[in-house]
């Protein structure tokens, strides 16, 4: 990955939090652990949840994931929420997969205004305030930071992630006028 080191220049390290927090901070609220079967894997999540949780890869995926056309993703527990979803929050939370640590960084909310509006209705911590093009930068650097985005080469990886490249776009543009092609860009 091609991600600078925050000493590299002043304004990467201005990307950090204060970006992000300008525009979302997470209420605990557990709303985006609910509901069936959107929490896709990619191999490194895999591995880091099966490290976490001090099981073998095999022995992971056959507790906690199913393969749906192609994909691997987590398994609902019985109330119908993440199986890592728990009264105190993730049980999983510093193991958690990519697609999680990117709420609400997701490639429909950084590429389409209505759908940030519709996340901004659902999730009490994105600012009501937040205009599409500055959540969209904070949003990208967000995620440029933590190494957050489409594995390169891996078929079966999260469709909420953007590829590195995008994010770049995004990051370093001055203003992020809304393109309506913008989605077919990055498929």
């Amino acid at each position: 990955m091609n991600t600078p080191e925050i000493s590299d220049s002043g304004r990467y390290a201005l990307w950090e939090d204060a970006d992000s927090a300008a525009v979302f901070v997470c209420r605990r609220c557990g709303d985006c652990c609910n509901g069936q079967g959107g929490i896709v894997l990619c191999s490194k999540d895999s591995e880091r949840l099966a490290t976490h949780l001090g099981l073998s890869l095999f022995a992971f995926h056959a507790q906690y994931t199913e393969e749906v056309r192609g994909k691997r993703r987590l398994v609902c527990g019985g109330s119908g929420s993440c199986v890592f979803s728990s009264g105190c929050g993730c049980s999983v939370h510093e193991a958690k997969p990519d697609v999680c640590r990117a709420w609400p960084f997701f490639r429909g909310n950084l590429t389409d205004p209505s759908s940030l509006a519709m996340a901004k209705a659902g999730c009490p911590g994105i600012h009501a305030a937040a205009d599409f093009a500055g959540f969209a930068q904070a949003g990208a650097r967000y995620l440029l930071v933590r190494g957050i985005c489409l594995p390169p080469n891996e078929t079966a990886s999260p469709a909420a992630l953007l590829p590195e490249q995008f994010l770049w776009r995004i990051a370093e543009e001055d203003t992020l006028p809304y393109m309506g092609t913008r989605t077919e860009e990055v498929q």
